[in-house]
């Protein structure tokens, strides 16, 4: 196709494979796929805005809640996650998570932009 456009390009990126920093090749994604879909829909859901991103919560929702830990099916989920870091995906934010000092469960609300005195 001489000419596509930018939606196009990206899905067409989407599909190839890419190596990462150790040389390795990741095959790319099919969107029309179930598998592939089942990841997307597992890692756009709106949870992780507010929870980490992580691998035991993807692999609830791709494996289900029954799943125990088990290292095989947790290596499955990483190589997942990887295929969509090196792609740019989804991405490491460094120091995002602040360190508990305190005894019992930590508890961190990021910061609003509201107004004092805006939220009920």
């Amino acid at each position: 196709m001489p000419y596509a456009p930018a939606p196009y390009r990206a899905l067409d990126r989407l599909g190839e494979a890419v190596r990462d920093h150790h040389d390795r090749s990741l095959r790319g994604f099919n969107p029309a796929a179930t598998d592939d879909l089942q990841l997307f829909l597992a890692v756009l859901r709106g949870e992780h805005t507010m929870v980490d991103l992580r691998n035991r919560n993807v692999r609830h929702r791709l494996i289900g809640p029954s799943c125990r830990a088990d290292p095989r099916q947790s290596a499955g989920v990483c190589r997942l996650l990887k295929r969509l870091h090196v792609r740019g995906l989804i991405a490491k934010i460094p120091r995002a998570s602040v360190p508990c000092n305190g005894p019992g469960p930590c508890r961190h609300v990021r910061r609003c932009s509201c107004p004092r005195g805006a939220l009920p």
